[in-house]
């Protein structure tokens, strides 16, 4: 038992292990692909567009996705789907105007073009902003997925966030490009089944099967949006939120430099198209998935009172929305099972 109160399994700590060794190992192999700084940046531009695709599907949903969105729909409902819903409007656009845009360019940077386009200045600016923005998401990331861990081994959430952001910046920085696209591809896969073996665990031990579970989460209207569809924007109609998702999307499809790298890396135009429209389709369905996860779990406790109580026990507080599901993949998921979703 560690200091969390949360006994982790045995076959749990080998999945991790395992799991962590692929992902180096996965980097080293890379390594040995990369032939210049082409090779490093973008892949050396023959990265095959499924590939991408995925790799960009795994980083618009990240464990942002996989925690928060399970946790929003616990608390409340699936309010939070609502900006992506213009993701494949935000997709036509970028798949018409920007994917082969800058893949004519030649460049590794989107900032390159900028730099070439308006100025050193303008290259200068973009690239601030962009790295101020990610290193804003990034510590959201990072602290979303180091909620399971410090459950599993009582360290703190810095402790946690400084040892395995270290451990992704080394595989990063040793295959470049193509390791981030091969490791995404693995988190993704695990990601996604992750997601689907937790719903069918409810299903399963909830008396009644799936209609027990949806029943009451419709009736409780767990499965609404919640949101005023008045024409206004002074507060957060569905009309705000919808032109949030839309300014959103097409701005990471336009200046992103994580989602425009990635279709540099393709291995042609026609892959990555692919890759952007993989993301375009995919997105919605995966966010969906995590929301019901969440409505799942509100289910779940519904029926399992002694779950909450472990709760208690184990957090000291009552069990809240952020760790509703790291508790539930190390309590009720399988062995190695569980051990395996924490680590993608």
């Amino acid at each position: 038992m560690n200091g969390s109160g949360v006994q982790l399994r045995n076959l749990d700590i080998l999945a991790i292990i395992l799991y962590i060794v692929a992902m180096l190992a996965l980097g080293w192999w890379a390594t040995k692909r990369v032939k210049n700084t082409e090779g490093y940046f973008v892949g050396g531009r023959k990265v095959p567009g499924w590939a991408v695709g995925i790799s960009m599907l795994g980083t618009a949903i990240s464990s942002v996705t996989f925690l928060a969105y399970p946790g929003s729909a616990f608390a409340g409902n699936w309010s939070r789907l609502v900006p992506g819903l213009m993701l494949p409007v935000a997709t036509i656009i970028g798949a018409y105007f920007f994917v082969v845009f800058f893949r004519r360019t030649m460049f590794v940077s989107a900032y390159q073009y900028f730099e070439h386009r308006f100025g050193s200045w303008g290259r200068s600016y973009a690239s601030a902003m962009w790295s101020l923005a990610s290193m804003y998401r990034m510590g959201s990331i990072l602290y979303l997925m180091s909620l399971p861990i410090r459950l599993i081994t009582g360290w703190d959430i810095l402790t946690v966030m400084i040892v395995f952001g270290l451990l992704i910046t080394v595989y990063t920085m040793m295959g470049g490009l193509e390791a981030v696209i091969w490791t995404d591809v693995v988190q993704t896969v695990v990601l996604f089944l992750g997601g689907l073996i937790t719903i069918l665990i409810v299903f399963i031990k909830v008396p009644g099967g799936p209609l027990e579970v949806l029943a009451p989460a419709w009736n409780a209207g767990k499965f609404g949006v919640a949101v005023d569809v008045d024409f206004t924007f002074i507060r957060d109609t569905f009309w705000v939120l919808a032109l949030s998702g839309l300014v959103g999307n097409i701005q990471e499809y336009s200046t992103d430099q994580t989602k425009i790298q990635r279709y540099l890396a393709a291995d042609s135009d026609k892959g990555a198209l692919t890759a952007i429209w993989t993301v375009g389709i995919g997105c919605i369905p995966l966010w969906s998935l995590f929301m019901f996860v969440g409505t799942c779990l509100w289910v779940y406790y519904a029926h399992h009172p002694e779950a909450i109580e472990l709760a208690r026990q184990t957090l000291g507080t009552d069990l809240r929305s952020d760790t509703v599901y790291p508790l539930f993949i190390i309590t009720v998921l399988p062995p190695f099972v569980g051990g395996l979703v924490i680590s993608a």
